[in-house]
């Protein structure tokens, strides 16, 4: 964060392109937003040129909390907001364009998949995927706290997850750009195509 964006522009490094979360905004401690906003503030007033490269929620991510949600055929989250899914070789991709490409100084990228979908619609595309029955719940910041905690997650985890929720619950994930084709140079994958080469 803060440490090694200062660091680089006391070596000299001429562009620093860093990588955040869609939505991002001030926030409280432990916020997760905040461990990002912090950084881009930062950026911003230190380095000569920057640009800002924010990430939808990882494919990846999800598919872990679907691989864990399957046995038991539901997926929680606090709210039925759209949430756009990025693959990581995706965002990988968009920030090598920034990194080859020119006129990237003062950009905010926002690195998406082709399209949000809500907690329904990520539920159906699931069990279509999958051959699986698997549902969408929404349940309350208290009841998924309890069932973290019930998990054994460690205090910082269970508001580390909850952060996200709150991300997802406020639209800060409900985006959708063509940013990665722009900089990637090919269009960026759907969940359905990451959820198929995940062969749940």
């Amino acid at each position: 964060g803060h440490d090694a964006i200062q660091r680089a522009v006391d070596v000299g490094v001429g562009h620093v392109v860093f990588t955040s979360a869609l939505g991002t905004r001030a926030a409280e401690i432990p916020h997760l937003w905040q461990s990002y906003f912090v950084p881009e503030q930062t950026l911003m007033r230190l380095a000569k040129k920057w640009t800002i490269l924010r990430m939808a929620y990882y494919a990846e991510a999800f598919i872990d909390e679907v691989r864990m949600s399957l046995p038991g055929g539901v997926h929680a989250a606090t709210s039925n907001t759209p949430v756009n899914f990025v693959a990581r070789d995706d965002v990988a991709a968009a920030a090598a364009g920034i990194l080859v490409g020119e006129g990237h100084h003062g950009a905010i990228y926002q690195a998406t998949g082709p399209s949000a979908l809500d907690g329904v619609a990520r539920a159906a595309l699931v069990a279509q995927v999958t051959g699986k029955r698997f549902a969408f719940a929404a349940i309350s910041d208290a009841q998924y706290r309890e069932g973290l905690a019930a998990a054994g997650l460690p205090p910082f985890l269970v508001d580390a997850v909850l952060g996200i929720q709150d991300m997802w619950s406020v639209g800060g994930f409900d985006v959708t750009t063509g940013d990665v084709e722009r900089l990637a140079g090919r269009p960026p994958q759907s969940l359905e195509d990451a959820l198929r080469s995940a062969q749940l």
